[in-house]
């Protein structure tokens, strides 16, 4: 720890860390998205059936988080249900991403206020935060990639191997470390590292290449190898995609979130962070290497549908978070002698720039809607259903940027005072920042419902309606998987996505619907409201609506769906 931080003084940081993790998930509930389903079927069949496989007796490679399934399906055997398993483990992970973060803090700087801050703007981003309450593994990832960095901060490279090591059991994209460990070391003069943590780390690889050639014949995820092969990448879609992660750090997702966040002056303080490089902390120098090591593997992948996986996201803002508050707060030290100099200038300044935001609310919130659909990108226009979240994305977003730029304002007029006018208004600077970070994490969180009202909970009763109306055993298909078949754990599922299924990048519908027979085919469409006769329909089923989703049922099962169709809750 800084010596110049006491045990005192960041101990309640600490416990803070401890805190506001379950506090946060008791208050935001929990949405566990599609892909989190499809590790907890791996569970469920591995804890009662003693098969780590999503469908019985097709031992496929398509679960990229092993060790969380492992530890779910450990849970679950000793009684636990899988869902309440899930919550534990990730809710344990997500309390250690907040203690790392306080720990990163108080190894890079003095300032104890950057350790408080650090895990409640954590859970304040949309993205990293919103991801907790998601059942993914991601943050038992983040624990491996802070631990990771400190650990090589510290020298300790035994540890950092032993963890690189575990991390092809967390996630497989997470070796990406691998290369800034080797930097780390060699920037620290190759010291020898013991040979007990090389041989538990060699141990753990080769456990991993045991398992996964015994289980499924293959020591890497074919679902992996089936997507790279055929959903490749090109130069467009790697710009979008780092676009995307750069945006990521505002909040923004072009797929999920579209309402600003109180971090956006973050984005400037990055820029700040990468100038400095050479005289950054060495710890901040590792997290921003991570971050750059972690987002390149899917920008050179150049995918373009990257953009809807939430969660390849989450490492990236994470890891710059304190690197980047620990600018912001330096910054406030550097201006502070300046602003004395010449308060009147910015004390001007300051209250010209609140005015004029005032006024460009005011303005953007009387303009015609006409207006406001010219800042509308085509694909939303063309798309009647997306105008008017769209519309309303954009005027929260005015709202949202005039709350983070009084904060940014008063903030900064608090550096033009002294003693308690200059902490009352900080601590002013600092409400209206946390009101404004929780409105647009209540706007995103409703934005996130409305889509998992559509995908997860629509899946979910369609898989009921299967499982209560179909022979055990009869073949389902569907292009996401997880909720569907978590529903229905009776029934194999014919992955139109080819996760579980690789054949199915090879076949058109019209080549394994007849093939698997399957009893419905459940398409999804959760950005509008689709026609039954927008979708080539093979030939042996009907197209139904429900409610978003396009369910193609089997001819024979027509009559039954009709008189008892599944419904939301």
């Amino acid at each position: 720890m800084n010596d110049t931080i006491s045990s005192r003084s960041i101990a309640p940081a600490y416990f803070l860390a401890g805190i506001l993790p379950i506090v946060y998930r008791l208050g935001i509930g929990s949405l566990m998205c599609d892909d989190a389903y499809i590790t907890m079927r791996f569970a469920h069949n591995l804890a009662h059936h003693g098969q780590f496989v999503f469908n019985l007796g097709n031992p496929i490679f398509a679960c990229t988080t092993l060790s969380y399934g492992l530890l779910v399906a450990g849970l679950t055997a000793l009684g636990i249900s899988t869902l309440t398993a899930s919550w534990i483990i990730t809710l344990a992970a997500d309390v250690a991403v907040c203690i790392l973060l306080v720990r990163s803090a108080s190894l890079i700087s003095s300032n104890v206020g950057l350790a408080y801050v650090s895990p409640i703007a954590w859970l304040l981003h949309p993205i990293t935060g919103l991801n907790t309450v998601s059942g993914m593994e991601t943050s038992i990832a983040l624990v491996a990639f802070i631990w990771l960095a400190i650990a090589c901060y510290k020298g300790r490279f035994g540890i950092a191997l032993i963890l690189l090591s575990i991390m092809v059991w967390i996630r497989i994209d997470a070796v990406v470390a691998a290369p800034v460990l080797v930097y780390c070391w060699l920037r620290s003069g190759r010291p020898r590292i013991h040979l007990s943590p090389v041989i538990v780390a060699i141990l753990i690889g080769v456990v991993y290449l045991i398992v996964t050639k015994y289980t499924y014949g293959t020591v890497l995820p074919q679902s992996a190898i089936a997507k790279a092969r055929h959903q490749g990448g090109d130069l467009p879609g790697a710009i979008i995609v780092a676009l995307s992660f750069i945006v990521s750090v505002c909040g923004i997702n072009q797929a999920w979130f579209w309402y600003v966040a109180i971090h956006l002056p973050l984005l400037p303080a990055l820029a700040v962070v990468f100038y400095r490089w050479r005289r950054l902390h060495r710890l901040e120098q590792i997290l921003l290497l991570l971050a750059i090591a972690h987002a390149a593997a899917f920008i050179l992948s150049g995918r373009r549908n990257t953009v809807t996986y939430l969660w390849y996201y989450v490492p990236f803002p994470t890891l710059l978070l304190v690197p980047a508050l620990h600018v912001v707060s330096d910054m406030q030290h550097r201006l502070g002698a300046h602003v004395k100099r010449n308060r009147v200038v910015v004390v001007a300044s300051v209250l010209c720039f609140v005015c004029a935001v005032f006024c460009a609310v005011v303005g953007a919130l009387n303009i015609a809607d006409a207006a406001v659909m010219r800042l509308l990108p085509s694909a939303v226009l063309e798309n009647p259903q997306r105008i008017e979240p769209a519309m309303h994305a954009l005027r929260a977003n005015v709202w949202l940027l005039c709350g983070i730029t009084l904060s940014t304002a008063v903030w900064l007029a608090a550096l033009c005072r002294r003693n308690w006018s200059r902490r009352t208004m900080l601590a002013a600077a600092f409400i209206i920042a946390l009101a404004t970070g929780l409105f647009s994490l209540h706007l995103n969180r409703r934005r996130l419902l409305v889509k998992y009202e559509r995908r997860e909970e629509a899946y979910l009763q369609i898989g009921t309606w299967a499982a209560e109306n179909l022979n055990v055993g009869e073949w389902i298909a569907a292009h996401e998987i997880g909720a569907i078949g978590w529903a229905s754990l009776g029934h194999p599922l014919f992955d139109a996505a080819g996760l579980v299924t690789p054949e199915a990048f090879e076949l058109s519908i019209h080549e394994w619907a007849p093939r698997w027979n399957p009893a419905l085919i459940a398409h999804m469409s959760t950005s509008e409201r689709r026609e039954p006769d927008d979708i080539d329909t093979p030939e042996g089923y009907t197209p139904f609506l429900f409610p978003h989703n396009l369910v193609l049922v089997r001819d024979d099962l027509v009559e039954r769906w009709r008189a008892s169709p599944p419904e939301l809750r």
